[in-house]
């Protein structure tokens, strides 16, 4: 916690040492034309802001923090706290952000995007009850709130309550059945439990979605609902579909594969495997479950190529570097 805060004020101490409009950086495009406003106008505060979000947009965390401070020690609205406590989460201050929400909420209590931040700031920590305990309070101000729920569910599912979970989901499909985010979610929910509600509610995503550009989620979600429902012919049919939406969609790659990896047919998974590798070459996944494959086909050169390819793309993917030391310890013997 100390050395957040520590890396708080060696931040500020640098913005403050650059703070003046004589800056090069401020007198370049795109934010010489902010630069000239302030310098005409010092005493409008949304300059100050609109700049701080274009350095922070712009990944220049040290102009963007000291625009955006300066912004909200001007005008306290509540927008300039959002995007300010924001930038600080986005950062791993979370002491930051509170620093910021707490006197803005007091003064805009009914700001849920304000109390979401806040809400936020403790579950990044892995402080479920202090989160859970934000989440009360909103819902206490708006219990009609999707997003409420929505976050509700999140806290719940941290804190291992998937049967609360469940019913914060579904409050919030109720309340906002629109929502893709939602939607996507409950029916994800529900195919992992083999409910066939996940169909039903796909069915109407895909018929929402009809009138626009589709998307492949709900197809993959209904794979995964015959999968763990013993259906894997419309399982295969159903990520089929998803990668013929979307060829570019890795999931349904991946499940199709593992489905036929399970049934013991490794030759086809190891076709899919190498279709996602080929669409995405950086996909660690894919590479991990090419090299299961490969090892049950008996190509252990080829797999062991394959595993190390999976942990060079993800340096924490355990599994495969557990594999990877069974083939080196199996062949030493």
């Amino acid at each position: 916690m100390k050395q957040f805060l520590l890396f708080g004020l060696i931040c500020l101490a640098a913005c403050q040492s650059t703070t003046s409009n004589d800056d090069q950086a401020l007198q370049k495009p795109p934010y010489a034309v902010w630069t000239d406003s302030i310098r005409q106008f010092p005493t409008h505060s949304n300059y100050f802001f609109e700049r701080g979000k274009l350095f922070s947009q712009n990944n220049d965390s040290a102009h963007a923090v000291r625009d955006l401070e300066k912004a909200l020690s001007m005008a306290d609205e509540a927008d300039y706290a959002l995007v300010l406590s924001s930038f600080w989460l986005d950062h791993g201050q979370p002491d930051s952000a509170r620093v910021v929400l707490g006197p803005s909420l007091a003064r805009f209590p009914y700001n849920q995007l304000l109390r979401r931040n806040l809400l936020m700031s403790f579950y990044g920590e892995g402080r479920f009850d202090e989160a859970m305990k934000i989440n009360d309070t909103a819902l206490r101000y708006d219990s009609a709130s999707s997003g409420n729920w929505y976050n509700r569910a999140m806290v719940q599912d941290a804190m291992k309550d998937s049967t609360a979970a469940l019913r914060s989901l579904e409050t919030a499909y109720r309340l906002d059945s629109g929502n893709a985010t939602i939607a996507y979610e409950l029916a994800n929910r529900y195919a992992d439990a083999g409910n066939a509600t996940a169909l039903s509610l796909c069915d109407r995503i895909i018929r929402r979605e009809s009138k626009g550009q589709p998307k492949p989620d709900p197809f993959a979600i209904k794979g995964i609902y015959y999968a763990n429902t013993g259906h894997p012919a419309e399982a295969v049919a159903a990520f089929d579909r998803a990668i013929a939406v979307d060829y570019t969609f890795l999931d349904a790659y991946l499940e199709k594969g593992i489905l036929l990896y399970k049934q013991h047919k490794y030759a086809e998974a190891l076709k899919v495997f190498d279709l996602s590798t080929s669409v995405d070459n950086t996909f660690a996944d894919g590479y991990y479950w090419t090299a299961r494959c490969q090892q049950q086909l008996g190509q252990l050169k080829d797999a062991r190529l394959n595993y190390e390819r999976a942990i060079a793309f993800d340096k924490h993917f355990t599994e495969a570097r557990e594999a990877l030391a069974k083939l080196d310890q199996a062949d030493r013997k």
